[in-house]
């Protein structure tokens, strides 16, 4: 049966596509990361997609659970491969490492199993599904690893997908030593990496400069950023809570930050911003999201009346949330800034034709080719604040025009019908 559902998926001139990533999520669990996003579009294009990824993730509990080193379903045509995983308890320890290379070495000892799947023919033929194109997709940078053996053993294209620069982000955000074994194991493998790809793919626009840096001789870097399933553009679903639909309707000019609220995400700025204006600016600042920043930033602001955290809702409801929202907000920090950004946040902030103002001191992105927000140097209290009340005395037309553009460049620019079509060109 299995063989009988993934061979109508493929014509002949299809890949066989083999995704490792031990992050990577479809939404029957969780919400669904690009990695199934991208294969979903790919089936329809005639490919043949598996994707190995493990059943234990730091930011969930509902992946599936089951007996034995591996399991695998179909998912909307999509081979999944679901590893078991090893079970650390947060995502900044050592553990993690172990995780890791735990998931690394499931692949490696499970993946023969999958060349080919068993048919339910008389003839007993069996569906040939060895890779054309293996996809290590970081985190975890040692996929790359997996990735190139199998790569190599099959013949197959292989692929480096860059979702955030490891090492530098644990030197840069972790804090950790240059010269520390981990960091310079990481660092090497990293380089091997490019070396021996045939592409490498980034959500960053200018990760060519931080590949050329880290390996010269190579050319073949291309970005494809975060994107939108098309058939999410105009999912819109009300919120339900009554308390949080009645705060939403306190007059002022509304400020609206959605997402994790931890060291990588810092939006102290904002809050130093929002206190520094006072609550007679007519601005009220909605914060929604959880993270381990959030009670020191209640302890801290939690008093100003015109600061609102809000408890995390639905992904559904995300976008009604935003929806009453004038403006939304970001910050970035981090020596990854220098090769711009490509973040998810933006993407539903902009499918939600809303402005958005960034604190961040890095290449210019997304927000610069869309019209749709502005960049403010990050840290810097007094510029946000600046922007915060240029933005409040803009006249209604010019803040509506400026969410337009946002929605358009979504529509035009970002939906994984369009980004798995630049993608699939890195097959041959």
């Amino acid at each position: 049966m299995e063989a009988d559902i993934i061979s109508k998926m493929k014509n002949n001139d299809g890949k066989n596509i083999w995704i490792i990533c031990k992050y990577a999520m479809p939404e029957k669990y969780f919400f669904g990361t690009r990695h199934f996003n991208f294969s979903y579009e790919w089936i329809k294009k005639g490919h043949q997609v598996t994707v190995f990824t493990s059943n234990w993730n730091h930011l969930t509990n509902k992946l599936p659970k089951f007996e034995g080193k591996s399991m695998t379903e179909v998912l909307r045509g999509v081979r999944t491969v679901w590893l078991q995983g090893y079970r650390n308890k947060t995502s900044n320890s050592f553990a993690r490492i172990i995780g890791w290379f735990h998931f690394e070495m499931s692949v490696l000892r499970e993946y023969r199993k999958h060349i080919h799947i068993d048919g339910l023919k008389a003839d007993g033929v069996k569906t040939d599904n060895r890779p054309d194109v293996v996809i290590a997709s970081s985190l975890s940078l040692f996929s790359i690893i997996s990735g190139y053996l199998i790569s190599r053993k099959y013949g197959a294209r292989f692929i480096v997908e860059i979702r955030d620069i490891w090492p530098l982000t644990v030197t840069e955000i972790g804090g950790f030593s240059g010269v520390n074994p981990m960091v310079l194991f990481m660092s090497w493998l990293e380089k091997f990496g490019y070396r021996k790809a045939d592409a490498v793919v980034g959500t960053m626009p200018n990760l060519i400069e931080h590949v050329q840096q880290v390996e010269p001789r190579f050319k073949k870097v291309v970005c494809i950023p975060q994107g939108m399933r098309d058939e999410m553009l105009n999912e819109h679903e009300k919120l339900t809570d009554s308390k949080l639909k009645e705060l939403l309707q306190r007059p002022g000019f509304k400020i609206g930050y959605a997402g994790t609220i931890n060291a990588a995400n810092p939006i102290h700025t904002l809050f130093q911003a929002a206190e520094m204006l006072g609550p007679d600016a007519g601005i009220e600042y909605y914060i929604l999201g959880q993270g381990n920043e959030r009670e020191s930033y209640i302890r801290k602001y939690g008093h100003l009346k015109q600061i609102h955290f809000i408890d995390p809702v639905e992904k559904k409801y995300v976008r009604d949330f935003l929806s009453h929202m004038d403006v939304c907000f970001d910050s970035f920090t981090g020596g990854t800034g220098q090769f711009g950004l490509s973040r998810n946040k933006w993407v539903d902030y902009m499918a939600a034709s809303k402005p958005i103002i960034c604190s961040f001191s890095g290449y210019p992105t997304i927000l610069d080719e869309a019209g749709c927000g502005t960049f403010v140097p990050y840290d810097d209290t007094q510029a946000l604040a600046d922007e915060l009340v240029r933005y409040r005395d803009m006249s209604a037309d010019e803040i509506a025009q400026r969410g337009k553009n946002a929605r358009q460049y979504v529509e035009n620019e970002l939906t994984f019908s369009i980004l798995a079509t630049r993608f699939e060109e890195l097959f041959n």
